[in-house]
Parts: structure tokens; sequence; C-alpha cells
């Protein structure tokens, strides 16, 4: 769901974050920019718990814990 305030506001925003996943693919960690607005952050995260969108990286047949940067668009719907 795009963010109310971000909405109504016609905010549209592109951001990378980083994101700590544990070795079952499961976000554990996140680390926005400074100018990242709180709206944006609470959706991020929201999405990024609620589904298993990553397969972690096998190391020696075994999944590894790991930081990755994740682009994220924001855009309004025309």
């Amino acid at each position: 769901m795009y963010p109310e305030i971000l909405r109504r506001n016609r905010i549209e925003n592109n951001i990378i974050i980083k994101v700590y996943y544990n070795h079952d693919g499961t976000p554990l960690k996140f680390k926005f920019n400074k100018d990242t607005k709180k709206e944006s952050i609470d959706e991020i995260i929201r999405v990024l718990t609620s589904y298993k969108l990553y397969e972690p990286p096998l190391l020696d047949g075994e999944p590894v814990n790991l930081w990755m940067s994740v682009p994220i668009q924001f855009r309004i719907r025309k």
C-alpha cells in the first residue's frame, strides 16, 4: 500500500536500503539513508517482513546470512 501522506502530497521516491537477511531469507535489520521519509520506511519494513522475497546464498552448500542493497521505487499510478 502506498503511504497515504506520500500519495496525498504526490511524492514519489527512489530509495536504496541495506537489508540484513538471515540464513533462511528473513530480513532482520534495515539501514536507510538519513533523508528517507518515515512513512516510506514503515511501508518498506512492512512489505519486506510480510513475504519471503529472498533466497540466501550458499557457502559450502549451507545458506548464509548477508547484507544486501535493495532498490525500492514509490510511484503513484496515473
